[in-house]
């Protein structure tokens, strides 16, 4: 019963989603009705199978046990920019782009006027996975399917062997993880990004967009954040069912523990719930999205570990696994790294890019970003008015596109250069508030000044270049300079 309810979780917004006998779903989804709906969505997936171009319908139609005809209107669309769509009134053109092997198809809900149906702020789609004809090899095809090169990795171990050997057990406060999982049917190891759609995390496949975690301790075990946010399980009830659900919230509510192959569990209701994906017998659907699943799955008779149960695990934020389908190692937020003669490299890292990689929300806290060079901690002490207990520098904000620091907040921005490296210079580009200014052991810093670094590791913080004591600073980028050991 659990695996039925694990199973419904990635469709979950469609319970509340009703059908009607127009193309507009209009009345209530009944688990026939849903079991049907998938049936026919799948149904047309299965014409791409094998090909690169295809007609997909445009209107999905069944008899429910009632024996009354029901439409629902589906938007095609795929998470492969190289998979195109060409729309006519009743159908859809497919084009598969060339080196593409396996990619995502989905089905989008959509009411009469073509708009996606947002149920508690969330659309209703249906991810279906399938393959086209272009065929690669293991290894050489890896970096095709969303995007970048493979860059460095381990190419005489598989993509499975290398997501092992990575795998952190004893994670520590203060270091900067990704949360991935290795996912057998595509042969990659797909990363946790800091967005929940459908009551799932989204994942991709290219490193650099992963969000970056965190651990805190807790008592027995771990508090998780992914970009910024409390990682938790929830359950929720729905029409008489118990639901395990993943959120991301202000507030740590689930302890996390670690078994010994590195596989985070979560405990909710008296029982515990690990994180992650599965693949059912011998079908080929991927389900990529990232879940809560029963743990009791991952010894159940029949049920391999990272074989049909696909847990994630937390991995070092820089690690880098190459082959298979795998996606780029690009780093958001940053330009391409430039070598100088003097071989040194310059490094442009944009807050607003980052941002937009890691799918941070406004007003969120930043406090720790770990480059692969670098890894910059931002810190202050709330005052005021401030009952929160969380310091407003550090939190970033789309209304400007920057890292705020608040000179009443005493803050700090420490840049610590990592092992192997030896960071030369860095030069901030910032808006100010109130007269606010970068500051340096209590000397001004103006924006786009070139600020040379001794040691290991430089500490910034805010200060007025008026009489104001509220001044701010608002960063948009900094330039690194560093050279490798």
């Amino acid at each position: 019963m659990k695996r039925k309810l694990s199973v419904i979780v990635l469709v979950a917004m469609l319970a509340v989603v009703c059908l009607g006998t127009l193309v507009a779903c209009k009345a209530g989804l009944s688990d026939d009705k849903l079991t049907l709906l998938l049936e026919r969505v799948e149904a047309q997936a299965k014409k791409a199978e094998g090909k690169t171009s295809y007609t997909l319908d445009r209107v999905v139609e069944f008899k429910d046990s009632d024996d009354t005809m029901v439409k629902c209107a589906v938007d095609w669309t795929s998470s492969n920019d190289g998979v195109t769509f060409k729309k006519g009134d009743d159908t859809v053109e497919v084009t598969v782009g060339a080196g593409i092997t396996v990619y995502n198809l989905i089905g989008t809900l959509v009411n009469s006027n073509g708009k996606a149906y947002n149920i508690e702020g969330n659309p209703v789609y249906i991810p279906i996975s399938t393959s086209g004809s272009n065929q690669g090899n293991q290894g050489n095809q890896g970096g095709n399917n969303q995007g970048g090169n493979n860059q460095g990795g381990d190419t005489t171990k598989t993509v499975k062997e290398q997501f092992l050997s990575q795998v952190v057990t004893a994670p520590q406060v203060g270091t900067n993880y990704a949360l991935a999982m290795y996912y057998g049917l595509p042969d990659a190891v797909y990363y946790a990004k800091a967005t929940v759609n459908n009551y799932k995390l989204s994942s991709t496949t290219t490193a650099g967009e992963a969000a970056i975690a965190t651990v805190e301790t807790a008592s027995n075990g771990y508090y998780i954040k992914l970009g910024g946010q409390y990682l938790n399980i929830t359950s929720r009830q729905n029409n008489g069912k118990t639901y395990y659900n993943i959120s991301l919230d202000s507030t740590a509510t689930t302890v996390f523990t670690i078994d010994s192959n590195g596989v985070l569990l979560g405990a909710v209701d008296d029982d515990t719930y690990y994180i992650g994906t599965y693949q059912k017998g011998t079908e080929t659907q991927l389900y990529t999205d990232i879940g809560a699943n029963w743990s009791g799955f991952l010894t159940q008779s029949g049920n391999v570990l990272d074989g049909n149960q696909f847990p994630v695990r937390l991995i070092p934020s820089n690690a880098t696994i190459s082959g298979g389908n795998q996606g780029g190692t690009t780093t958001g937020g940053t330009t391409t790294p430039t070598p100088n003669p003097d071989g040194s490299t310059t490094y442009n890292f944009v807050l607003a890019d980052y941002a937009s990689a890691q799918s941070i929300a406004t007003g969120t806290p930043v406090t720790t970003i770990g480059l692969d060079f670098a890894t910059l901690t931002a810190s202050g002490t709330p005052t005021g008015g401030n009952t929160t207990g969380v310091a407003n520098s550090g939190k970033y904000y789309t209304t400007d596109n920057a890292w705020r620091f608040y000179q009443n907040e005493n803050p700090a921005l420490v840049i610590t250069a990592k092992s192997g490296y030896t960071l030369v210079s860095v030069k901030f580009t910032y808006g100010v508030k109130n007269t606010g200014v970068l500051t340096l052991n209590g000397s001004n810093v103006a924006s786009g000044t070139t600020t040379t670094v001794t040691g290991n590791t430089i500490t910034f913080s805010v200060g007025n270049t008026g009489s104001a004591t509220n001044g701010q600073i608002q960063i948009t980028s900094i330039e690194f300079v560093y050279v490798a050991a």
